[in-house]
C-alpha cells in the first residue's frame, strides 16, 4: 500500500429547534428551556473519543441519512461552562432534542488549505433521538445519545398525499383534477417533464416546509429548483391529478425516474437543491475522449469528474458479471395503450430487429449469454404531445401516435445504450481518506464520476453513493460506492510486457 496523505480534518455539527414545545399535551406546561430561545446547539464539542458522525447519500434513494453518537452531558458543560445560566437547567443534551429537530453537518478532509467555512455535507431533519445507559465497570453509569435522521429528501417522503371519501351535497369533495385544485397546480392536460416537478417541489413542498420552519432561522426553508433540474424532454399527462402517496413516489412514477432519470436533493454551499436529471451515463471511451462528449443521453448534465490518487486509497473492490447482461429490449407506455393501438403497432417490429435484439453485439451475444430480456414502461411522452386524451380527430390522432412511437423508440434506444456494455463495466467500491473535493470547493457528491489513479492506470467509474464516518481524534473515511467503472476496459487495451496493465499499476505508488 502507498502512504497516506497527512490530514487534519475537521467537523462541525449543529442542531438548530425546530420544535418550539410550549405544553407536553396541549395543556401542561414545560420548562422554558424547550422553547427554542437558541438558535442552535453546537454539538461540536461533545464529540470526543467514542463518538462518531455518519452520513449516507445515494443517487438512486429519495432522502440521505445521518448518525450522530456522543456521550451524553448536561448542556454547555462540554464548552467549559458547565451548567452555567438559567438556561441550562439541569438537563441533558438528550433531553433537549426532539424529531424534526434541524441539523447541519459540516465535514472537511483536512487535505490543503483551509477554506474560510467548513463545506457543507448534510442538512436534515431528526427522526430519533436514542439515550442507552449501561454501567461501566468502574462502576460509575455511562450514557450515550444517538442522533439519526434525514435530510430534506425526509420531506418528500413523509408528505402523502390521501383523497378522503368525503362529499358535500352529494359530490366528491375534489374532482378529477383533485391536486390541481387542492395546491393551485396549473390545470393543462400535458407538462414538461422538469416543469412537473418544479411545480410539485414549489406547490406542494416547499408550503410545507414553510409552514413548520421558526421565523428567521439560518436553515433553508426551501427546497430550489433552479438549474438542477434539467431533464430537458418528455411530457407528463394529468394522470396524476388523482394519484396518491408520497410525493416523491408520485415524482418518481410519473418522472421515468430509474433507467432514465434520477431524482432526489443534493446540499450544497447556496441551499438544498432538487436534482431531477437525466442519468449521466457515458458510452465506452474511444483513445483520450473526453467524458462530456460521451454522453448517452443528449439532456444529461456533463459529468463531474474528480480525481482519487491512489495516496487517498485505503482499500478499492471491483468485480464484473454477466448477470445483468441484457440483449432484448422492450419499452411500452400502459397508459397510452388505453387511449391508441401503439402498442399493436409496435408489435409488429420482428423479434430479431436489431432496434430491439442484440444478436451480434459482443458484449451481449445471445450465443453466450442466452435471450436476456429487459422489459420497460416510460409513463412519459414526446415533447411535442399536448393531449393525453381520447376522441380526438382522425389526423391528430395519427400524428401523436407517430410522435408516441417515436419518443418510445427512443427510449429503447437509451435503454439499450446504457445496458448493452454491462458485462465490461465494473461495480465496487472504494474506501478512499475523507472528504475528497470538487474542483469548485464543494464535496464530491454521489452522481459525481470519480477518476480513479492507481499506479499510472487511470479509470472513471461513476459514484452513486457516498458513505461518510469521521471518529473524532481517530480518523474521517469516505467509502464510495461506483458502478459503470472502466478499470477493465483500460486495461483491456494496454498491450503486455513492460506496458502491461499489472506493472502500470504498481508504479508511481500504485495499490501492491
Amino acid at each position: 500500500m502507498p502512504s497516506l496523505l497527512e490530514a487534519s480534518p475537521q467537523l462541525s455539527v449543529r442542531l438548530y429547534k425546530t420544535i418550539s414545545r410550549k405544553t407536553v399535551d396541549g395543556k401542561s406546561a414545560v420548562s422554558a428551556r424547550y422553547e427554542g430561545a437558541e438558535e442552535f446547539i453546537d454539538l461540536t464539542p461533545y464529540l470526543s473519543t467514542g463518538s462518531a458522525v455518519r452520513t449516507s447519500k445515494s443517487v438512486r434513494e429519495p432522502s440521505g441519512a445521518f448518525s450522530i453518537t456522543f456521550a451524553d452531558k448536561p448542556k454547555d458543560s462540554a464548552t467549559g461552562a458547565f451548567l452555567s445560566g438559567a438556561a441550562s437547567a439541569m438537563e441533558s443534551v438528550y433531553g433537549l432534542v426532539e424529531p424534526m429537530d434541524m441539523v447541519e453537518i459540516r465535514m472537511w478532509g483536512g487535505v490543503g488549505s483551509k477554506p474560510a467555512e467548513l463545506p457543507i455535507k448534510m442538512r436534515g431533519f431528526v427522526t430519533e433521538v436514542q439515550r442507552a445507559q449501561t454501567m461501566g465497570q468502574d462502576g460509575r453509569p455511562q450514557r450515550q445519545v444517538v442522533i439519526t435522521g434525514h435530510d430534506y429528501g425526509k420531506i418528500w417522503q413523509m408528505y402523502q398525499v390521501v383523497y378522503l371519501a368525503a362529499y358535500t351535497d352529494g359530490k366528491p369533495l375534489l374532482t378529477n383534477f383533485a391536486m390541481q385544485e387542492l395546491f393551485g397546480i396549473k390545470a393543462v392536460n400535458t407538462l414538461p417533464a422538469g416543469e412537473f416537478v418544479r411545480t410539485m417541489v414549489e406547490k406542494v413542498i416547499n408550503p410545507f416546509i414553510a409552514g413548520f420552519m421558526p421565523e428567521n432561522t439560518s436553515m433553508p426553508t426551501a427546497i430550489l429548483t433552479g438549474d438542477s433540474v434539467s431533464v430537458a424532454h418528455g411530457v407528463v399527462n394529468n394522470s396524476y391529478q388523482n394519484q396518491q402517496g408520497s410525493i416523491y413516489d408520485i415524482l418518481k412514477f410519473h418522472g421515468d425516474v430509474g433507467l432514465w432519470n434520477e431524482l432526489y436533493v443534493e446540499d450544497r454551499a447556496d441551499g438544498v437543491h432538487c436534482v431531477y436529471r437525466a442519468v449521466p451515463a457515458l458510452k465506452i471511451a474511444q483513445e483520450k475522449e473526453d467524458p462530456k462528449d460521451r454522453k448517452i443521453q443528449e439532456d444529461a448534465p456533463d459529468p463531474v469528474v474528480v480525481s482519487v490518487p491512489a495516496s487517498r486509497i485505503k482499500s478499492i473492490s471491483s468485480a464484473r458479471t454477466d448477470a445483468t447482461v441484457f440483449n432484448f429490449f422492450w419499452t411500452r407506455n400502459a397508459r397510452y395503450d388505453l387511449i391508441d393501438d401503439q402498442q399493436r403497432q409496435l408489435a409488429t417490429i420482428p423479434a430479431g430487429d436489431s432496434r430491439v435484439y442484440l444478436k451480434d453485439y459482443p458484449n451481449a451475444d445471445p450465443k453466450y449469454y442466452g435471450t436476456r430480456p429487459l422489459y420497460n414502461e416510460t409513463q412519459q411522452g414526446d415533447d411535442g404531445i399536448s393531449n393525453m386524451t381520447s376522441g380526438l380527430a382522425r389526423t391528430e390522432q395519427d400524428q401523436r401516435a407517430k410522435l408516441m412511437e417515436a419518443w418510445i423508440d427512443k427510449r429503447r434506444r437509451q435503454a439499450m445504450e446504457m445496458n448493452q456494455d454491462n458485462v465490461v463495466l465494473e461495480r465496487g467500491s472504494a474506501v478512499v481518506k475523507g472528504g475528497p473535493m470538487r474542483d469548485d470547493g464543494e464535496c464530491m457528491k454521489a452522481g459525481d464520476y470519480a477518476r480513479f489513479q492507481i499506479g499510472s492506470l487511470e479509470h472513471l467509474a461513476y459514484v452513486t453513493q457516498i458513505d461518510d464516518e469521521f471518529l473524532p481524534f481517530q480518523s474521517y473515511t469516505t467509502t464510495l460506492v461506483f458502478e459503470r467503472g472502466e478499470g477493465f476496459v483500460t486495461r483491456a487495451r494496454m498491450e503486455g510486457g513492460a506496458s502491461s496493465p499489472w506493472l502500470a499499476e504498481q508504479t508511481a505508488g500504485g495499490i501492491l
